[in-house]
């Protein structure tokens, strides 16, 4: 992994956050932390580990914000792993499904589980009230 995945949100500006190697130091202006190479390396490791752990095609995320963190993402899914030693899922649908477990393939299938049950109800629900279906 080459470069830092920006967020997606209308605040990112790559000068401000694009970090910067000063000796041991691998930090951007915006962040301001005084992250280090070492700490950048070892979150793509992990993020690398992560993403092969869960599999089926989930790739590394990592990002820079008061420190360098990790997520495996595919999709609306993301994995992130949390300081207890469990990982949550995000099922970045609507709704929103979150997920946790000690497992992060388990937290993923538990969230795939929820979003389908949903789906499984909406159905239901619109063959109630007689919804023409395609």
């Amino acid at each position: 992994m080459d470069k830092v995945v920006p967020p997606n949100d209308r605040t990112w500006n790559t000068a401000s956050w694009t970090p910067k190697l000063r000796g041991a130091k691998y930090c951007s202006r915006a962040c301001g932390n005084g992250c280090t190479k070492a700490e950048y390396v070892a979150a793509v490791k992990k993020g690398e580990a992560l993403a092969k752990a869960v599999g089926n095609g989930f790739k590394p995320r990592v990002w820079e914000n008061m420190g360098w963190y990790y997520s495996a993402v595919k999709g609306v899914a993301a994995i992130h792993p949390n300081h207890d030693g469990t990982y949550t899922c995000y099922f970045n649908s609507t709704p929103q499904f979150v997920t946790t477990s000690v497992d992060p393939q388990v937290a993923l299938y538990s969230a795939q589980a929820h979003a389908e049950r949903h789906v499984e109800l909406t159905l239901q629900q619109l063959k109630a009230i007689g919804a023409k279906m395609s």
